[in-house]
């Protein structure tokens, strides 16, 4: 059970991740195109100046949807959750079909557990290998050679 959840945490992280990207990119390009449409609305459509920039919110609100950053929306189109879901779907399928994905899996499984043991102390790390002391021994003032 421990081993399915830890999948699917990564699994949420990445999704997570690749949202964050999404909404990054949509807000770098929505800011000079927001300014763009209020300076053409105001030059253009002096009768109607927010025609434009409310075009763009609207745009905005649906790339909001797709993207669905924190889960705020069931989605009934295609969004960046179904994408996901995908890539899942055939990530499994490789690994019941014992292809690289599955020993990959299992490495990964291995290494996370090795790691989880350490930090919880069921396992002991390996006692790093024993050296010299670089410092020269004392001298008792009874062993010293007079000069």
């Amino acid at each position: 059970m421990r081993k399915r959840t830890r999948w699917n945490l990564l699994r949420d992280v990445v999704a997570f991740q690749l949202k964050l990207v999404a909404d990054a990119l949509r807000d770098l390009f929505l800011s000079p195109i927001s300014l763009g449409c209020a300076v053409a609305g105001i030059l253009f459509l002096p009768d109607q100046p927010d025609r434009y920039f409310r075009h763009m919110l609207i745009w905005g609100r649906r790339s909001e949807r797709l993207i669905n950053l924190f889960g705020n929306y069931s989605n009934r189109r295609q969004g960046i959750d179904d994408l996901v879901d995908q890539l899942e779907r055939r990530v499994v399928e490789q690994y019941h079909r014992g292809g690289m994905t599955a020993s990959a899996k299992n490495a990964i499984d291995a290494a996370l557990d090795t790691v989880a043991e350490r930090l919880h102390g069921r396992a002991q790390p390996p006692e790093p290998p024993a050296t010299a002391d670089p410092s020269p021994p004392e001298t008792s003032a009874s062993t010293q050679k007079p000069e």
